[in-house]
């Protein structure tokens, strides 16, 4: 399987951060209002999230990071990290097609697509194929890169609340 560039991201990456991260009609406060953001800002934060991404996988691997991304509270002020995620899904689901499906976990994803046996009830490090760990490593560093990218043509809005 060849992977695709960073280039061939980008679009793909346009759209997730309008799906995922952007602000919506209904969705701004009265507050965020006064703030001046309107329908298409992006909060600032994310651009934080996506900068905080990659090192962290470097550092800690991707399964670690994919599991504190993934598991915050919902009443967290970071529950919003979960939209990241989201929007990484939502590049790989564009690429993959079917093999991806809607309510796959980015993480559940990587999981059984690195797993060696057919339908592991626990797995283990050992269960992993880090071959195919690695490969999609780099895929998500080159989509996390694509949406950093990306994000530089929305207005980012610093809210206070």
């Amino acid at each position: 399987m060849m992977l695709r560039s960073i280039d061939d991201y980008i679009p793909l990456a346009v759209t997730a951060i309008q799906d995922f991260l952007c602000y919506r009609d209904g969705e701004i406060s009265t507050q965020e209002t006064k703030e001046g953001i309107v329908p298409g800002d992006v909060n600032k934060k994310y651009q934080g999230y996506l900068a905080s991404f990659g090192p962290s996988v470097l550092q800690a691997g991707l399964l670690p990071t994919l599991a504190f991304c993934g598991t915050v509270d919902k009443g967290s002020k970071h529950a919003d990290r979960a939209f990241v995620l989201e929007a990484i899904m939502s590049i790989l689901r564009s690429e993959s097609g079917s093999e991806v499906k809607e309510q796959d976990h980015l993480l559940k994803y990587i999981l059984k697509k690195a797993a060696l046996r057919e339908n592991p009830q626990r797995l283990t490090q050992a269960d992993l194929d880090e071959t195919v760990l690695t490969g999609l490593e780099d895929q998500i560093l080159g989509v996390v890169v694509a949406l950093k990218l990306a994000l530089r043509i929305f207005p980012l809005k610093e809210t206070k609340s």
